[in-house]
């Protein structure tokens, strides 16, 4: 994961990326503009650095389950 604030890029299986961006899409987070999905990667835009700092928060804190 790497966090810049406002812009967050994730890193995925390959071939996962659209299915993980689509679920972001649709989950109401609070803040995300929208996302862009590769084949291995997800870069999510968000309305503030403050929201990008809560999503990758909650982000880790599902993975780390």
């Amino acid at each position: 994961m790497l966090d810049t604030g406002k812009h967050s890029w994730f890193g995925s299986s390959g071939g996962t990326a659209q299915g993980v961006a689509r679920a972001l899409d649709f989950a109401g987070i609070e803040g995300l503009v929208g996302t862009v999905a590769g084949d291995d990667t997800v870069f999510a835009a968000m309305d503030s650095a403050r929201s990008g700092t809560a999503l990758l928060s909650g982000i880790k804190g599902r993975i780390s389950r």
